[in-house]
């Protein structure tokens, strides 16, 4: 019996035979995946929570605490600030995820684990963190059972000793006090009443600290601070505000939150930690600029002598001159610009004067009766010139008598007798 052949439309047609595109083999083929992610996750299951083995959680921060109670009795502090541990336990991994997210939540976002600290320190006034004393808080409740585990950082549990004075320094300035003179400028004294007068005035002469001494400073001697040197260089341009009128600066104490001052790294470091955190009293500086000038004045000069005395100069002065009487004197003028333009304007407020000092031999003996006549000279007595104000404030704020190099105003001689003491 002949073999029918099927007819040229009934046989399959190369087109229908092509590999169909992903579309169409995922909507044949989506049980086959659904079961393969269905047994991916089953073994996952039985994998993340049956499978025990070793496991390690790198990284993690460390946070020291202390309790309320021991907070004002102690300091605890890590040799490094930036300490991690590396955290192993024995346990499934999703145990390790368990313990990660509990670590996470406890460093708000990254890894943390705490340390509490023991506040005994019962010989010296500081002990190391030691496992007898200071212990892990696991964040989970069954760190026992999966062994967590975990080595001690290196660190320092201090003594507060008791409540300790640091001593304020005088702060330095930007340009130092020679830098300022050479550009003609002086630190003026910011409040007259001090005694003695200083150029720059504290609200506060220290600060206290409940705190370990060995963090505030070094050495067995008195304690200071160094504040931060105070910035004037923005007073010394051309449109700067008037000086001569006080200033006040709140000072900053970032050079010593660094602890620079102490000489071991280690040791330094602690201290660092601990000044950062210090909450430290306001503290301002009060002081006055003043821009120096220099004036040459003529005036009337007087012997600060008795009048039982006469005296007559022996050596060279300059500037000393005699037309007649009084004598008058040219002399030099060193201060603040706006007090000099003061002096200029009230030559009635002032004058020159001569300081005779007691001669070796003592004073002179005046001559005594109807007869008597002046005593013999006494000569070689020292002297000099003295700049001599009925203001008191300009010599407070700095006005001074600068004798001439080599003209003798600082030290000349004069000769000096007794006037005769009749009836």
């Amino acid at each position: 019996m002949p073999s029918q052949v099927p007819a040229s439309s009934e046989r399959p047609g190369l087109d229908s035979a092509r590999r169909r595109g992903w579309t169409s083999w995922f909507l044949h083929e989506w049980s086959l995946l659904l079961l393969a992610c269905v047994l991916a996750v089953i073994i996952w299951e039985i994998t993340s929570t049956r499978v025990i083995r070793e496991q390690r959680i790198e990284g993690v921060r460390v946070e020291l605490q202390v309790a309320q109670a021991d907070r004002e009795r102690s300091v605890a502090l890590l040799d490094t600030a930036d300490a991690a541990v590396t955290i192993e336990l024995t346990c499934s991994e999703r145990e390790r995820l368990a313990v990660l997210a509990a670590l996470t939540e406890t460093g708000g976002g990254t890894p943390a684990l705490r340390l509490r600290v023991n506040g005994d320190v019962l010989e010296g006034t500081a002990r190391a963190i030691s496992a007898s004393k200071d212990n892990w808080l696991w964040p989970v409740s069954n760190a026992e059972d999966i062994k967590m585990r975990a080595a001690l950082p290196r660190g320092t549990i201090y003594r507060i000793e008791g409540m300790h004075q640091v001593n304020i320094a005088r702060p330095a300035t930007i340009p130092s006090t020679d830098e300022l003179a050479k550009r003609g400028f002086r630190l003026g004294v910011a409040d007259p009443t001090n005694r003695p007068p200083v150029d720059i005035a504290l609200s506060r002469a220290y600060l206290e600290f409940l705190a370990p001494r060995a963090l505030l400073g070094s050495g067995s001697g008195g304690l200071s601070v160094a504040p931060d040197a105070i910035d004037l260089r923005p007073l010394l341009v051309d449109d700067a505000p008037p000086l001569s009128a006080p200033l006040r600066f709140q000072l900053s104490f970032h050079g010593w939150r660094q602890a620079g001052d102490v000489a071991d790294a280690t040791q330094r470091e602690r201290a660092r930690q601990f000044r950062s955190q210090l909450e430290i009293e306001p503290v301002h500086a009060t002081l006055t600029l003043e821009r120096v000038a220099a004036v040459q004045l003529k005036n009337r000069i007087e012997a600060l002598l008795h009048s039982d005395f006469e005296w007559m100069v022996e050596t060279d002065v300059a500037e000393l001159q005699r037309g007649g009487a009084p004598f008058t004197f040219t002399g030099s003028l060193q201060g603040p610009a706006a007090v000099l333009r003061e002096i200029v304007d009230a030559p009635a407020d002032w004058s020159w004067a001569i300081w005779i000092s007691e001669p070796t031999t003592g004073w002179p003996r005046p001559s005594m009766g109807p007869e008597a006549a002046d005593g013999e000279w006494t000569k070689g007595v020292p002297a000099r010139i003295v700049w001599v104000p009925r203001r008191d404030e300009w010599r407070d704020r700095g006005v001074r008598f600068v004798p001439q190099a080599g003209s003798g105003q600082d030290n000349f001689y004069v000769k000096i007798r007794a006037r005769a003491r009749k009836p």
